[in-house]
């Protein structure tokens, strides 16, 4: 018989116990350990890895298993164990976190993959749930042996018959009429009057679709055609994508080529700017305001020049007028008097002499022609106008001489200069206090100019190389020469800032490294943008109207074929509904056989399992009590008794000799119970406490021989050497174990 052997055991956190490690052996392992030491720790550790904490709510801390075995000094327990079963090795491991998270993963060891998740790992290892493993291979410290169990003689038939001790025969008798009455009850309703009448439908909307299947066939030939037109426009306007991709490629090439253009062009008019400032000392540029102040200074030093110039022109003008005036004021040396008194006379004189000449020549005419005897008188006359005419002459010569004497022309000029001589010695003075005022004047001009010149020399000087600059003569020239090169380094400075603002808002916003990525092999378009554009709208609104095509076919055909079903799913229907129909019937023939068997058996099974029980028990209880009970009389509720000769229930007997009883009938029934599945591990905790060292030593006899026979591995926990002394009586070969824990309980 196949067993379930326990290889290796981990407790990570489990009540008092944390970080043990024990790896038991086949046969009998022994543990001998003092009170508090963790036996019925460990005992419950192997529990709870196969089958978990129990449900009781008690609220009593020896009860519930959670508030027991949850660490002193924690809210985890969790640990695993490695098991060695037919089906191969694996290892389940458990947790358990407060308030109620339980984790569990079984793993195959030889696969490394976990395995029968979310199934309870004892009801796959050892095939029976919690509470017959509890009562069959589970010995608890202090257990109550019990003469009776009718619940559990119920689940041991069930488990012999069903291999289910959930199910009970007359549970298996209701559902079999329940699944009769499912399949064909007698108003002629169930699942197979459903299916014949499927069947039917089936067969009529066959004929049908055969039909309208003509129809989907020409829809779907017009779909191949339409989809292998769409194939081949799809070729060209992927073909044409790819030419435009180019052309936006090569747009790339050249804007990146531009970029490069702009950056040069940046750089060499900062080199030119850079040129046109390394003319001025230490790079500083006039500015504006600067060169407007020199212009302006230089502007008004040029208008002090000229009214200098005209103030030195006028001084000059002013003394050759006063030279000229004190000339002719010199040139009557004090006689003007004189002049004019001689004037005088000859105004006065020359006309006397002149009447008086007139009238002696009248008178001589007047006498020579008129009067013949005043010959005489004619001739006195005619002396007297010849001395007259003479005298008139000589003031009149005389006259003619003094104007001639102080440089005039005539009389007239000199009584003109005489009269306006008072005038002019007063335009003397006149001129000679304007020669003063306009050298005093001059003077100062001078001293500005010179100012002036000097100031803008010297801030000419500042912003001109050494050797350029010159004197205020110059000026204009060297403001003119800064002027031409702040506006030269201006003009180059707005040439430099503007390339500069056109190469950032350029690269502004740009990505170098994906426009080169876009530019990478693109090579120069055959074609215009607007060409490839204008072929690929076109064939990209063919090839839309294609794609509205192609749906409409398909959604012509999806309307087909939903109003029409495929032939062939219909053929298969039919075939699964005749394969159904038949499935049912057979399973209702099989089912109402099996009503029949179950009738005729379930007596016979019922009434076997009690005896076979009886028949494994009594022969390890005549052992156990060295044949003073050689038959252990059970019951169909799991009652025991005895011959003593008479039959006697087992209640009358001494508590060792129950509990020795209790114990073979576990043996006999892992026995009964695990006879097609593998044997369990059994776990005795304390199971000898009230027996006798000779009961005890056969008891310990029975139990390694069902050790052996059935090669179950076996736990004693004990805190006697009582158990280990009748072991080595019996020249047993045991395994002792130790519990070396971290924690201290």
């Amino acid at each position: 018989m196949a067993s379930v052997r326990i290889e290796r055991i981990e407790i990570g956190a489990f009540g008092c116990l944390s970080g043990v490690v024990i790896e038991p052996s086949d046969g009998i392992n022994l543990i001998e350990a003092d009170n508090e030491s963790g036996k019925s720790t460990l005992a419950a550790f192997i529990k709870f890895i196969l089958y978990g904490f129990s449900s009781t709510r008690s609220q009593s801390i020896a009860e519930n298993e959670r508030k027991l075995y949850i660490p002193w000094n924690g809210t985890r327990a969790f640990g695993s164990i490695v098991f060695s079963a037919p089906g191969g090795r694996f290892r389940v491991a458990r947790a358990y976190d407060l308030p109620s998270k339980e984790t569990v993963e079984m793993t195959d060891l030889q696969t490394g993959r976990e395995v029968f998740r979310s199934l309870v790992p004892g009801e796959v290892l050892l095939g029976v749930p919690e509470e017959v493993y509890q009562k069959s291979a589970y010995f608890r410290q202090l257990f109550q042996s019990k003469n009776g169990d009718e619940s559990l003689a119920d689940q041991v038939r069930n488990l012999v018959f069903s291999a289910d001790e959930r199910i009970s025969a007359a549970n298996a008798e209701k559902r079999l009429r329940e699944a009769e009455a499912e399949l064909k009850n007698r108003q002629n309703r169930g699942v197979i009057p459903e299916l014949e009448a499927q069947l039917a439908r089936f067969r009529a909307e066959s004929e049908q679709a055969i039909r309208q299947n003509s129809e989907i066939r020409r829809c779907n030939e017009a779909i191949s055609e339409n989809g292998a037109r769409l194939g081949e426009i799809r070729r060209i306007v992927s073909r044409l994508q790819a030419e435009r991709g180019n052309i936006d490629g090569y747009e790339a090439f050249c804007r990146l080529r531009r970029l490069s253009e702009v950056k040069a062009e940046e750089e060499a008019a900062k080199k030119k700017y850079d040129d046109a400032a390394g003319a001025f000392p230490d790079a500083r540029i006039p500015d504006s305001a600067f060169i407007n102040g020199l212009i302006k200074d230089n502007a008004e030093y040029k208008s002090l020049v000229r009214d200098r110039d005209r103030l030195e022109e006028e001084s000059r003008e002013a003394v050759k007028a006063f030279e000229e005036s004190r000339r002719a004021v010199a040139v009557w040396d004090g006689q003007e008097e004189r002049v004019k008194s001689a004037l005088a006379r000859e105004k006065k004189l020359f006309p006397i002499f002149a009447l008086l000449a007139l009238l002696f020549a009248a008178a001589g005419v007047t006498f020579a022609f008129l009067f013949d005897g005043l010959a005489v008188a004619a001739a006195g006359a005619a002396c007297l106008f010849l001395g007259c005419a003479v005298a008139a002459a000589v003031i009149k010569i005389k006259a003619r001489e003094l104007p001639a004497k102080y440089g005039f022309e005539s009389a007239e000029a000199l009584e003109d200069a005489l009269s306006e001589l008072p005038q002019i010695e007063r335009q003397a003075d006149i001129d000679e206090k304007r020669t003063y005022s306009l050298k005093a004047e001059y003077g100062r001009l001078s001293d500005r100019c010179a100012q002036a010149g000097k100031s803008i020399a010297e801030r000419i000087s500042r912003y001109c190389p050494e050797g350029e600059s010159g004197t205020c003569d110059a000026a204009g020239g060297q403001i003119d020469l800064l002027l031409e090169r702040s506006e030269n380094a201006k003009k180059l400075l707005s040439e430099y800032e503007s390339r500069r603002r056109t190469r950032e808002s350029m690269f502004e916003g740009v990505d170098i490294d994906a426009l080169a990525k876009r530019a990478e092999g693109a090579v120069p378009p055959e074609r215009t943008v607007s060409e490839v554009e204008r072929e690929l709208n076109f064939n990209t609104q063919k090839q839309k109207l294609l794609e509205e095509r192609k749906q409409e076919l398909e959604k012509e055909k999806a309307r087909l074929e939903s109003g029409a079903a495929d032939p062939a799913l219909l053929c298969g229907k039919t075939g699964a509904a005749e394969q159904q129909l038949e499935k049912a019937n057979r399973r209702l023939a099989a089912i109402r056989l099996a009503l029949e068997v179950l009738e005729e058996s379930s007596a016979y099974m019922k009434s076997t399992i009690a005896p076979k029980l009886t028949e494994y028990a009594s022969g390890y209880f005549d052992y156990a009590t060295a044949g003073k009970y050689p038959v252990l009389h059970l019951d169909t509720r799991m009652g025991m008794a005895v011959e003593t000769p008479l039959i006697q229930s087992l209640d009358f007997l001494s508590s060792g000799t129950k509990d020795a009883a209790y114990l073979c009938l576990r043996l006999a029934l892992l026995r009964l119970i695990y006879q097609q599945a593998a044997v369990p591990p059994v776990i005795l905790d304390d199971a000898f406490a009230r027996l006798d060292d000779k009961r005890l030593e056969t008891m310990i006899s029975v139990i390694t021989e069902f050790s052996q026979a059935e090669k179950a591995q076996v736990f004693m926990f004990t805190c006697t050497p009582r158990e280990r002394e009748a072991l080595e009586r019996l020249g047993k070969n045991i395994n002792r174990l130790e519990i070396k824990k971290a924690a201290v309980c």
